[in-house]
């Protein structure tokens, strides 16, 4: 056979080997996902707290999660530094449960808002947005694993004081802006609320 004629041949067992391979992929594309996808459980609370522990700035955004965009442009609507008011937030954000399974179960399609942002010097260690009023979002809540990397972001439940503290902290930092924080600005917000007397 001719050097052209072997190429040809080679060519067209590559193209045969090629398109068997795509057929297999096709209708076993779940057993290959399942392969190298996988979910692993996480402790929301210590997550969460260790990773913002050394926050000495917290900065409140409009808009939500990046998982639209960058967030890098949104509005600022507050920042805080004092040590005492970074504590008290960090020490009255709590989960409902300890542990995320699946957080792609846990997580709806909104980016949510306002944007709050915890800062270490000039990094920022966690960006985090109000889901819905009753959540956190923050990719360290991720359940997903991807050939073993972690991959995406979930949202974690807020205990019910967690949801109302947090709605009168943001109400005062700044008027309610977004869906999320019109739901918390009821009346009957939770006692241990800043500025309450208790």
């Amino acid at each position: 056979m001719t050097e052209p004629g072997q190429r040809k041949k080679r060519w067209w067992i590559i193209l045969v080997i090629a398109i068997a391979l795509v057929g297999v992929a096709v209708h076993q594309w779940r057993e290959i996902l399942s392969m190298t996808t996988y979910h692993r459980p996480i402790a929301v609370g210590r997550q969460f707290h260790d990773a913002v522990a050394g926050a000495d700035r917290i900065v409140i955004r409009e808009g939500g999660f990046d998982c639209c965009g960058s967030v890098d442009e949104d509005p600022v609507r507050a920042t805080v530094t004092d040590k005492v008011e970074i504590q008290q937030v960090f020490s009255n954000i709590a989960f409902q449960g300890e542990t995320i399974t699946n957080g792609l179960m846990t997580t709806c399609m909104c980016c949510g808002g306002p944007g709050i942002d915890w800062y270490k010097g000039r990094k920022r260690i966690a960006l985090t947005a109000l889901q819905n009023g009753d959540r956190l979002r923050w990719r360290g809540f991720t359940t997903l694993r991807v050939a073993g990397v972690p991959a995406g972001y979930a949202a974690a439940a807020l205990t019910k004081a967690s949801q109302e503290w947090l709605g009168t902290w943001l109400k005062a930092k700044s008027p309610p802006q977004s869906r999320e924080e019109r739901s918390l600005s009821r009346p009957g917000q939770g006692s241990n609320a800043p500025g309450s007397n208790l």
